[in-house]
C-alpha cells in the first residue's frame, strides 16, 4: 500500500505479487471487496504516508535543481571550464523545455492561462 494511491490498485498489486491470493479471489468473491475496503480503511488513517512522500519528493526536486543551477553557475567565466557550463546549462534547458512541452500539450486545449499556472510547479522545480 505504500506505492500506491488508491484501495484497489494496492489490492490488485498484493495479489499479483502471491498467486495463491487470486485462487482465493476466485474461490471467495467477497474476499477481493473485503480487502479494498480494509485497504481504504487504513489508507485513510494513514494519509500522512503519502503526504510525506510527495512532501519529500517535492523537497528532493527543488534541492536537485538548485544544486544544478549552483553548479551550472560555478562554471561559467571559469577557464578551461566553459564546455562544463555549456553541457550543464543544456541539460537544465532540455529537461525544463521537455517538461514545459508536455505541460503545454497537455493543457494547451483549456487556455493560456492555464499552461502558465501549471508551469509554475517545472519553473520552481516541483516537478522533477
Amino acid at each position: 500500500m505504500a506505492t500506491t494511491l488508491t484501495a484497489k490498485h494496492a489490492v490488485e498489486e498484493w495479489s499479483l505479487q502471491f498467486p495463491a491470493v487470486l485462487d482465493v479471489f476466485r474461490e471467495n468473491a467477497w474476499v477481493k471487496p473485503m480487502l479494498e475496503i480494509v485497504a481504504q480503511r487504513l489508507m485513510e488513517k494513514v494519509a500522512w504516508g503519502l503526504k510525506a512522500r510527495v512532501y519529500v519528493g517535492a523537497a528532493t526536486s527543488m534541492i536537485d535543481l538548485a544544486t544544478d543551477i549552483y553548479i551550472t553557475a560555478s562554471f561559467f567565466g571559469v577557464t578551461g571550464k566553459e564546455g562544463h557550463f555549456q553541457a550543464s546549462l543544456a541539460s537544465l534547458t532540455v529537461s525544463t523545455g521537455i517538461q514545459l512541452i508536455g505541460i503545454w500539450s497537455q493543457n494547451k486545449g483549456v487556455g493560456l492561462w492555464k499552461v502558465l499556472k501549471e508551469s509554475v510547479p517545472v519553473l520552481i522545480g516541483f516537478k522533477p
